[in-house]
């Protein structure tokens, strides 16, 4: 099997020329159920080989194992190694950002134990976040789009962000409830 991540910076699924490989570490690859010890896989300059008899291979990501402004876009494979030739199996790690602020109430004191979501419209998912005691939160692994904002299920200000392939991965935002 021939394992190619790469930094997929534009979102579009394919690895164009200014797209760098990512072959850092190979402890993201999950094998049958099997983590990949690096002993099991052969780096050579942009791609990692793994030798496996002919079959079919379930191939799983650990998001841990990528750096940290990028995800894969798909965690799941399944792979069918053919004998005689190098199955391949690109895998696009797409750009991730966080929304890290305070939510806070009318009175601007912070909310504890309070449910902050960002809701992409178009598909209706969302990433979940529930504030410390100092009414912190990590809204983490978000794609570019615009998200509306909630707190506790309620509208707060700002109600929405939208995020850019230019923008920073890491963002402050902090949120009031009206």
């Amino acid at each position: 099997m021939l394992v190619k991540p790469f930094l997929d910076r534009n979102s579009n699924g394919k690895q164009d020329n200014h797209e760098e490989v990512y072959n850092d570490n190979s402890e993201f690859l999950i094998v049958n159920n099997e983590v990949v010890k690096p002993s099991q896989i052969d780096i050579q300059g942009d791609r990692m080989i793994m030798r496996l008899p002919p079959g079919t291979y379930r191939v799983d990501l650990e998001p841990a194992g990528f750096p940290p402004d990028f995800q894969p876009a798909i965690n799941t494979f399944a792979v069918k190694v053919v004998e005689g030739s190098y199955t391949p199996l690109l895998i696009p790690l797409q750009p991730s950002y966080t929304l890290a602020g305070i939510a806070t109430d009318v009175e601007g004191n912070p909310i504890a134990g309070a449910k902050v979501e960002a809701i992409d419209p178009n598909s209706k998912s969302s990433v979940i976040s529930i504030t410390n005691s100092a009414g912190v939160f990590y809204l983490e692994q978000l794609r570019k789009g615009t998200y509306q904002l909630k707190v506790n299920g309620k509208s707060v200000e700002p109600n929405t962000i939208t995020i850019k392939a230019d923008s920073n991965t890491l963002q402050e935002l902090n949120l009031k409830l009206p």
